[in-house]
């Protein structure tokens, strides 16, 4: 025959925090709190959960491999400027100084133990071409992973030194900004004073062509004064 059954407890989503942020999934299998981590809930009560990242040392060594590549993309260029357009202006010049001089300048880590990006695997050439050292590179982040971070991303690191030079001469009040605006005042003013000079040139040229209208007027009655005295004599 029929057989009844008793609810006792209602069912219900199972509840979970994580870092304070409350999820409730409908299983014990939860998959969408941590991205990349599963989590089966077995009891109740707080836990501590570690989770241990493995760098990807071939994705790091191409991202430092393209930082290379960007600068010596802008270090040719300006060298072709140096050489070219802006020869003897000397502002690429100090670009250059001021960009090369972070590679060798020493920052400490957490631990105070000073490095500069050159024990990190970066190395320039006697052309000053900068280049990545592969095998000390990865060396260093499988045995010393956490200072070569430190070195490169804390507040007043390497990268931070970097961004700050290059924003001393890109923001709007920065050094090439106001070259540019002295060249564009200059480059105006010369505007101006050939405005001003050519202006005065047809000025003159008018004056002259009234002048030798009336040396032509004067030669011609000179010459029919000529012509009567001639038949006079």
């Amino acid at each position: 025959g029929n057989t009844a059954f008793t609810e006792i407890t209602a069912a219900q989503d199972a509840e979970v925090f994580v870092d304070g942020m409350r999820a409730t999934p409908s299983s014990n299998t939860v998959t969408d709190v941590i991205p990349g981590i599963t989590l089966e809930l077995k009891t109740t009560g707080p836990d501590t959960l570690t989770v241990g990242a493995k760098p990807d040392k071939a994705a790091m060594v191409e991202t430092m491999k393209g930082f290379t590549e960007a600068y010596n993309t802008l270090n040719g260029l300006m060298k072709d400027l140096n050489s070219g357009d802006l020869r003897g202006e000397g502002i690429t010049g100090g670009i250059e100084s001021s960009l090369r001089s972070k590679f060798f300048s020493s920052t400490a880590d957490a631990q105070g133990v000073n490095h500069s990006s050159l024990d990190f695997g970066l190395t320039f050439d006697k052309y000053g071409t900068l280049s990545l050292d592969d095998s000390k590179f990865t060396d260093i982040v499988d045995g010393d992973f956490l200072s070569m971070i430190d070195f490169f991303t804390a507040e007043g690191g390497f990268s931070e030194q970097l961004s700050d030079t290059v924003e001393l001469y890109t923001n709007t009040d920065g050094l090439l900004h106001s070259r540019k605006k002295g060249f564009d005042s200059r480059v105006n003013s010369i505007d101006s004073q050939k405005e001003r000079l050519e202006f005065r040139l047809e000025m003159k040229e008018d004056q002259y062509k009234k002048e030798f209208t009336q040396l032509d007027s004067m030669m011609a009655q000179l010459n029919v004064t000529s012509q009567q005295l001639s038949q006079q004599l």
